[in-house]
């Protein structure tokens, strides 16, 4: 339980190298625009689903 308390998830910069890393330099992006890229999605999917129980609730 220690260990598991310790662990921290990695900020947005760590993000973007491992992003390189692993598309061996394929995307480059600063840590920001991740960032801002995980907000937008989020807001759509939320989005998605009020529309979709609108949608559902007017049928």
């Amino acid at each position: 339980m220690e260990r598991r308390r310790s662990v921290r998830p990695p900020n947005w910069a760590e993000l973007a190298e491992r992003l390189a890393s692993e598309t061996d330099g394929a995307v480059v992006i600063k840590g920001e625009m991740l960032r801002k890229w995980l907000l937008t999605a989020e807001e759509a999917r939320t989005d998605s689903r009020e529309n979709l129980i609108r949608d559902g609730a007017q049928s």
